[in-house]
């Protein structure tokens, strides 16, 4: 009797010494037996397990990856630096795969083609009408107002028109992006607002939005458009090489416009323009 009392001293004490999870643990069958425990308790019980499987998880992944240790030993500023710079460099990694996907045209917009427009300078031309200035102007697109907007933004073109008589009497506005090319043929064209931000309180505060000059005579007339297009007709847009920037530049010089000659004009300024030609053509008719 007295051999058993020790044992079972000896039991109670082994019990008493051993880890809380240990005694807590019990087999499937066991479980179904074992009363409900309180949401607490099994709160409980659940935020042990899952640190004590998180620390082993951790645990393999570091003898896996030694470097990290490496990394959590080193001071703070080298922490930060390495971080900032892995981020840098990642981020530099998708600009450099996006700019070759771009260089070898996987990644492209629409071409230059449009028939209607073919036509439009094909009549022009039929009328003797002739171009007798060039400008070119721009608009916002996301950065309205700031130094990254006067970078990245968008670009277009405007041919004034002139009769047989040289009057000035419609204008030819051509805007090209990833969508194809947009024009108009009007006496007061307005920016196409699927390229850029046309609203006037937008670019009013614009002090050079458009940059005109006189079309060198070489260049009057449509017929020498009407070949600058064919020639690109086929050449997709990309953002790198082949933007709306190039093409406004393009059309720009293939006029031959004098950089003495050139003059700025504000958006109020090109719509008095209009205005007055507009106000011609109407006396005219």
């Amino acid at each position: 009797m007295a051999d058993f009392r020790f044992k079972n001293q000896e039991m109670i004490q082994e019990a008493c010494a051993a880890d809380p999870e240990y005694i807590g643990f019990y087999t499937e069958d066991e479980g179904d037996n074992e009363p409900n425990q309180p949401v607490c308790s099994r709160c409980r019980s659940f935020c042990r397990s899952f640190h004590r499987q998180w620390k082993e998880h951790l645990s393999y992944i570091l003898y896996r990856f030694p470097f990290i240790i490496h990394f959590l030993e080193r001071r703070l500023c080298i922490k930060c630096c390495g971080s900032c710079w892995f981020l840098l460099l990642a981020a530099l990694t998708g600009f450099g795969f996006f700019w070759m996907l771009c260089m070898f045209s996987f990644v492209s917009g629409e071409p230059l083609d449009n028939d209607h427009l073919m036509e439009t300078i094909q009549n022009l031309s039929q009328r003797n009408s002739t171009f007798s200035r060039v400008c070119r102007f721009k608009d916002w697109t996301y950065f309205v107002g700031t130094v990254v907007g006067q970078i990245i933004n968008h670009h277009g073109v405007v041919l004034e028109i002139a009769n047989s008589q040289g009057q000035p009497e419609q204008f030819l506005q051509m805007e090209y992006g990833a969508r194809g090319t947009f024009f108009q043929v009007a006496t007061s064209p307005y920016p196409d607002p699927r390229y850029g931000i046309v609203s006037m309180d937008k670019v009013g505060p614009m002090p050079c939005r458009y940059k005109c000059g006189d079309v060198d005579p070489s260049q009057r007339s449509p017929e020498r458009l009407l070949w600058f297009l064919k020639k690109y007709r086929k050449q997709g847009y990309n953002i790198f090489h082949y933007n709306c920037i190039v093409f406004a530049e393009m059309v720009f010089k293939f006029h031959l416009p004098e950089d003495a000659k050139t003059e700025c004009f504000t958006t109020q300024e090109m719509q008095q323009h209009y205005d007055e030609v507009s106000q011609r053509v109407a006396a005219a008719r």
